[in-house]
């Protein structure tokens, strides 16, 4: 996953970006059933 403003690449399960710390969007949604 990269950082939608500075384009680091972010681990998976970071939820900040570490470069700039911009919120990242968690892509994987957990489904309730």
């Amino acid at each position: 996953m990269n950082c939608p403003i500075c384009g680091y690449q972010a681990k998976e399960n970071d939820r900040f970006c570490r470069s700039c710390g911009a919120v990242l969007e968690n892509r994987v949604q957990s489904q309730t059933t």
